[in-house]
This record gives C-alpha cells, sequence and structure tokens, in this order.
C-alpha cells in the first residue's frame, strides 16, 4: 500500500481474543492520508478571501489543485523517507 492511500488518523481497537490493541481494517479506517491533504489545501483555498472572487466559476480547477497539491506533498513526504 502506497503511502498516500494510507489512513490519515488509523483507529485502533482492543482485541477480546488475545486482549491487545490492533489497528482497525485499513478499508474502515477514514479519510487517506491523500484525501486528507487534499482536503486540508481546498480548506486553505476557501478560505483565502483574494480567491473567492474566482472560485465561483472554478469549483473543479479548485479540487483539481487541491488534489495536486496533496499529491506534491506526498511525493516530497517520500523522498524525506528514503
Amino acid at each position: 500500500m502506497n503511502n498516500g492511500d494510507m489512513s490519515a488518523m488509523p483507529t485502533t481497537a482492543q482485541c477480546e481474543r488475545c486482549n491487545s490493541t490492533h489497528y482497525k481494517d485499513e478499508q474502515t479506517a477514514g479519510l487517506t492520508k491523500r484525501e486528507h491533504f487534499a482536503g486540508l489545501a481546498m480548506q486553505a483555498t476557501l478560505s483565502n478571501a483574494d480567491t473567492m472572487d474566482c472560485i465561483a466559476s472554478n469549483e473543479t480547477t479548485v479540487a483539481e489543485q487541491a488534489v495536486i497539491c496533496a499529491d506534491a506533498l506526498l511525493a516530497e513526504l517520500d523522498k524525506v523517507k528514503a
């Protein structure tokens, strides 16, 4: 699984069988890191008063740019990790 597909905020659960804590299944762990980072980038863009005038006709562009920013951050984080 690549870094961007991993859970942004994994949750844990107490295992009744072995009485230890395990991460829940990735399929039910909520937003991926990529989705979380894209949401933060979109939030920053939409909260900027200077961009509000052009957003009304460019919602798709804002979303596309948010995903591009998220992908760029994940790529940079992968470089640091290597």
